[in-house]
């Protein structure tokens, strides 16, 4: 569960997750690596899914026996999770599936786009990813405040003047 909620994988892609897929040691400018999704719901399921440190961790930790990271099918994962859910008396409509769209809809409220979501979560297209951004008034105006601020160090303080009329130059400063 805790891999479902930091990457949003569907239970298909989790059990078909292979430790070849694992990439524990970051790329780039990365922090904690990366899964490679090869097989999944629709052609967009081949991805790269970002870790965070809390599923980097649980990676490292956990026992490796065989090829497959969760060597279980399916249909036995979702049975022993309806029997932890009945145990522990949470709603019969916290599905597996309800990791995912947790970990999609905290991407939302923390400022993803559809555009990246999509990519994140292998979407067929961006109306499925529509869905999980809600943005509030405090992200209209902190996407405003940022938009004010772009660029800002490049833009010249004083406007450009220019003379009009038929022997005029005109002068423009170019920022670099």
């Amino acid at each position: 569960m805790l891999l479902a909620l930091d990457t949003g994988l569907r239970v298909g892609e989790l059990v078909g997750l292979r430790w070849s897929d694992v990439k524990l040691e970051p790329v780039g400018t990365a922090n904690f690596g990366y899964l490679q999704v090869r097989e999944g719901k629709s052609k967009n399921a081949n991805r790269t899914v970002p870790l965070t440190g809390r599923a980097k961790r649980m990676l490292e930790e956990k026992l490796r026996v065989g090829d497959q990271v969760f060597p279980i099918v399916a249909t036995t994962l979702d049975h022993q999770h309806q029997k932890l859910r009945d145990k522990l008396g949470f709603p019969s409509d916290f599905v597996l599936h309800s990791c995912r769209h947790t970990m999609l809809t905290r991407l939302g409220e923390s400022g993803a786009d559809a555009f990246t979501i999509k990519r994140i979560a292998g979407h067929s297209s961006i109306q499925i990813s529509e869905r999980y951004v809600h943005p509030t008034p405090d992200h209209v105006e902190r996407i405003f405040e940022r938009f004010e601020n772009h660029g800002r160090h490049e833009v010249p303080t004083n406007s450009p003047t220019v003379e009009t009329g038929a022997n005029a130059e005109v002068s423009v400063n170019v920022v670099q």
